[in-house]
This record gives structure tokens, sequence and C-alpha cells, in this order.
């Protein structure tokens, strides 16, 4: 509870901070303007801040191969006291990514000029997160989130673009009710991935699977939920909490 408030206390700081600071202009992508074929002269002219917030939350997803993998996965920086997990500041730096590009985009600029900055950076960040730190869950989210904020932009050359990904988006959905079937199942059993890509996907569509291995923690954190009902069964008489939950703040 008091590490959950401390986060709580912290974040609401750093809201207020951010929120009198921002500045949309200051935030953009600077491929989108006037300037669009010379990078150079355009930070000369108009300075953003969101090159630079690409590049430092990049080095970060890199940093995080350095420190020791927690359940197969390198995707959080140990300070110590507290641990970062950098995949999720790339899921708000994509939405204002997303945001900045294409509220200012050059209007003569081409449907390909327009996504590519978006494009290039998604796909470094999906494969360092999915291939370097082997977090399928964080990539897959940043996915959604990325392609959500694509679908709902307005620009008239982004239509046939927002087509195709819709037309994606629904054979995904497809793909999805399929795997919940238990031929689904048994087909992602024999998929190249990971043991523990195919035991997260198992344990996401029956978390009884496996109750004493890879979904002890799904499980368990399931009987919690239904021990205590929807008032809960007060603070610190959680049966559960005595070795059931090996991440229980999760």
């Amino acid at each position: 509870v008091i590490k959950q408030f401390a986060f709580l206390v912290m974040s609401l700081v750093v809201m207020c901070f951010v929120a009198n600071l921002y500045k949309f202009e200051k935030f953009r992508f600077p491929l989108s303007s006037e300037h669009y074929y010379n990078l150079k002269e355009e930070i000369r002219v108009n300075f953003t801040f969101m090159p630079i917030i690409m590049l430092a939350i990049g080095g970060l997803l890199l940093v995080c191969l350095v420190f020791p993998a927690i359940n197969g996965t390198h995707a959080w920086i140990n300070l110590g006291i507290m641990t970062l997990q950098p995949a999720e500041f790339a899921k708000v730096a994509m939405i204002m990514l997303v945001a900045g590009t294409f509220c200012k985009a050059r209007p003569k600029a081409t449907w390909v000029e327009l996504i590519k900055p978006v494009f290039l950076i998604f796909a470094a960040y999906f494969v360092i997160i999915l291939v370097l730190q082997n977090d399928l869950g964080s990539a897959v989210v940043l996915a959604f989130v990325t392609v959500s904020c694509c679908m709902i932009c307005t620009d008239v050359r982004l239509r046939k673009v927002q087509y195709v990904v819709a037309g994606l988006m629904a054979f995904a959905l497809v793909g999805a009710l399929f795997i919940l079937s238990p031929i689904g199942t048994s087909v992602v059993e024999h998929l190249p991935l990971n043991a523990y890509q195919i035991n997260r996907i198992i344990t996401s569509v029956d978390p009884f699977y496996d109750r004493y291995g890879a979904g002890f923690q799904v499980s368990n954190s399931l009987i919690a939920f239904t021990r205590g009902g929807l008032v809960g069964s007060g603070l610190g008489t959680s049966i559960q909490k005595f070795g059931y939950l090996p991440f229980a703040d999760s």
C-alpha cells in the first residue's frame, strides 16, 4: 500500500509539472513541416524535443538488456528501490508522436511521407521489445496503441491506409477468436515461439491449464478475487498473500 501510494504522489507531481510546461509545438516531430527535406534546417529553425525523447526511450529499452531477466523477459531497469519498465514510456511517446506528426503535417506531403517517421520508430521499438527484450505482451499493447491512434486521424491521405489496417485488425480479431478454441490452443503449441510466449497465450485462454506452473500467478489471482468478492476480504486479511501470489502487487 505504501509503495502504491508513493507512486501515486509522484505521478500527480509529474503530471502537474508536465501539464504546466507542455507546449504542443515543442513535442511534434520535425519531419512534418515545410522543411521536410532539410532536417538540420528544421531543427535549427524550429527545435522540438520529440527526436530526443524517442532516442532516449530507445536507449532505455536497450539498457534493459544489461539487467537480469525476470520470468524470461529483459524489460525492467532495476534502480534498487524501484524498477522501471521503459516500454510503458514508449506507449505514451508513440501517442505523442502520432499526434504531433499528423496534426502538423506538411500539406503537400504524401501518405508515405506522412507515416514514415511513425512507422520507422514504431518498428524499431517493436523489434527491441519483442525480439531483444522477449516481451510479447508489451509489444502487442504498443502495436494496439499506435494503430488505434492512426485510425483516429481524419486526414484524407491516410484513408486507404486506414482501410487496410482495419482489414488487418478484423483478421487479427478472427485469429484471436480462433486461438480461444481448443483447436487454436493446440495450434499455438506448435508455433515457432519461445516457451514463455506459448505459455503466456495458453494461460490467457485457460489460466488453470497449468495451475502449478505457468498459470500459477494468474490462477491464484483469480482465486484471490473470488475469495474477496466485490468488497474484498479486508486490508491485510487475504489468504492468497501467504505464498500463493509471487507478484501480489501486480
